[in-house]
């Protein structure tokens, strides 16, 4: 009995001398080796080559799903085996920043006015540059939650043929400008996926609701003819200066794919797609003649329809 047990104690140690750990990928690649130790950042261990000899080595814990350690005793909490456990949710880096600029479109502008007679050069104001930014704190690698705002700018100038006097009728030339300011502040939500074996590759996808705030301040000149009592009209300059305010409510969502240049920096290109109609306006309206007038809470007979498409260059920075 006494040599059965020692038999038996001998071939439990040999078994535990031979048995090997094994750490599992993202990928399902498998590594039989000896795990020497488990760290924060890196898992250390060692695999036999040809020769026999063991060579050391290490891992990222960011490419482990879980791994398996029967040579020493778990350093990490358990899982309901008992010997091998899933790598955290939770994010290293939880703040993500994000900054963006490039071109945008507003594709419906004006397109409900078709029944005025609108310049063409109006349509200049659909195009624009916009700024934006979003700061989001990781819940965990999928799903985070934060803020965003973005700064929108369009203009246009030319000059149209305006009516003076029906009677004849006389017309006259009027120059325009305008500059169109568009700022707008949300709550947003962003669900992240990671492609790759160094999860370098980051697919981004937001959801955003908040408020849009409108701001056009127009400016017409005209040289208005006056006869009194001349048989040559005499032109005198009048200039109008014009100000449009609005707010209205407005949804957002976004997609983007960067790629992680630097532990704390990635590089990308997206898009967002902003719908929001503005139905209510405040007016105000100054010329050089010295009159003046305002109104407020307008209703406009159709309302302007300011969705757009943005196209980005975006900068994500994570710590």
């Amino acid at each position: 009995m006494k040599k059965l047990s020692l038999f038996l104690v001998l071939l439990l140690f040999v078994s535990m001398v031979k048995a090997q750990d094994k750490i599992i990928m993202l990928n399902g690649d498998t590594i039989s080796c000896k795990i020497l130790s488990v760290g924060g950042e890196r898992i250390s261990y060692e695999q036999e080559n040809t020769d026999g000899y063991a060579i050391g080595k290490s891992i990222e814990v960011a490419q482990v799903k879980e791994y398996v350690r029967t040579s020493q005793p778990i350093i990490f909490p358990m899982t309901a085996t008992g010997i091998s456990r899933s790598r955290s949710s939770k994010p290293k880096q939880p703040w993500s920043i994000g900054i963006s600029s490039g071109v945008s479109h507003l594709p419906w502008l004006f397109d409900n006015m078709s029944s005025y007679k609108i310049p063409d050069y109006y349509k200049n104001a659909k195009t624009g540059f916009h700024v934006n930014v979003g700061t989001h704190y990781m819940i965990s690698n999928f799903f985070g939650a934060g803020a965003e705002y973005s700064f929108f700018k369009s203009s246009y100038d030319g000059i149209s043929q305006v009516i003076f006097d029906f009677r004849y009728p006389t017309y006259i030339n009027s120059s325009e400008s305008l500059e169109q300011y568009i700022n707008y502040v949300g709550a947003s939500v962003i669900f992240q996926q990671h492609i790759g074996k160094e999860r370098k590759i980051q697919i981004s996808e937001t959801l955003s609701g908040g408020g849009l705030f409108y701001r056009a301040e127009e400016q017409a000149t005209m040289f208005i003819p006056s006869y009194s009592g001349h048989l040559t009209p005499i032109y005198n300059q009048v200039t109008t200066n014009q100000l449009i305010t609005g707010f209205t409510w407005a949804g957002k969502v976004g997609l983007s794919v960067d790629y992680k240049v630097l532990p704390y920096l990635s590089v990308g290109i997206g898009g967002n797609l902003f719908l929001t109609w503005l139905k209510e306006v405040d007016a105000e309206a100054k010329n050089s003649d010295g009159e003046h007038e305002s109104v407020k809470d307008v209703e406009l007979e159709k309302s302007l329809n300011l969705s757009r498409i943005d196209g980005s260059l975006i900068f994500r920075f994570h710590f």
